[in-house]
């Protein structure tokens, strides 16, 4: 079941709560960094990653074909520069 999440400023939110083989991602509201991670440990601060916009994602697929990063797991966000908050829904396995 898709779960909504938001994410705000602070910081990396963790969008797949857990290790995840697979997943679906759109953004309802906002313009986010995504980052893709091997294990628990947020990405640097100041990390780049792939700028999604409202109405966009990635379809249900294999977290390996989503990134070019071996052996990914996590899938993180936040806000792109200007944006204080925004909502993403999220469904994985």
């Amino acid at each position: 079941m898709p779960v909504e999440s938001t994410a705000n400023n602070n910081g990396w939110t963790e969008l797949t709560n857990g290790d995840a083989t697979s997943a679906k991602f759109q953004v309802w509201k906002g313009l986010f960094v995504i980052r893709y991670t091997v294990n628990d440990s947020p990405p640097a601060a100041d990390a780049g990653g792939w700028i999604y916009g409202v109405r966009e994602g990635e379809g249900y697929s294999p977290l390996s074909s989503q990134t070019p990063l071996s052996g990914a797991k996590r899938i993180w966000a936040r806000p792109w520069e200007g944006w204080d908050a925004g909502t993403i829904t999220v469904s994985h396995d």
